[in-house]
């Protein structure tokens, strides 16, 4: 496998592109936010993504677009529910959980050909753990690292089985 060494910039210029995309879709959904949350959900994601990065000794070549939604999830989750905590109809926390999960099941599917897809049960069932611990639920939830982690597991699993049957073993 060859692996493909990004310089500051091109680092730089993926993880723009890859926020970009996140607030883009949520807008889409009717989820904005102002430019001062925007700042402080990527501080707090780049932070702690750092963090864990340096904590597990992790060889980071690229952007792990996974990782880097789960904690966008999970700031920009923070961030709603911290507006609409007192307005028990609100769905802004569920509606979020479920766009980012969506979006990364769609890279998934993307980065698999198709191959790897998750049924909408398993959709909702990700997205309801993401909210469980956005509000509070932390037993029945799993947060940022879990998120990410689990997509991140599903394509280089697919990637690893993919090899092994295109060398027709």
């Amino acid at each position: 496998m060859t692996v493909v060494r990004f310089t500051k910039t091109q680092f730089k210029q993926q993880a723009n592109t890859t926020v970009r995309a996140f607030f883009l879709h949520l807008k889409k959904e009717g989820l904005v936010f102002s430019d001062f949350e925007k700042r402080s959900i990527m501080t707090n994601s780049f932070s702690d993504l750092s963090t864990h990065i340096s904590y597990h000794r992790v060889n980071q070549n690229t952007i792990d677009a996974y990782k880097l939604c789960g904690f966008l999830s999970y700031y920009a989750g923070n961030t709603v529910w911290a507006k609409n905590r007192d307005n028990l109809n609100s769905r802004d926390v569920s509606i979020l959980c479920k766009t980012c999960i969506e979006r990364m099941s769609t890279t998934l599917e993307i980065e698999t050909s198709k191959r790897v897809e998750l049924s909408f049960h398993d959709k909702s069932y990700i997205s309801s753990m993401l909210e469980a611990e956005i509000v509070g639920s932390f037993k029945s939830g799993v947060g940022a690292n879990g998120i990410g982690a689990l997509f991140a597991f599903m394509a280089k699993s697919y990637k690893k089985i993919d090899a092994f049957s295109i060398k027709g073993v």
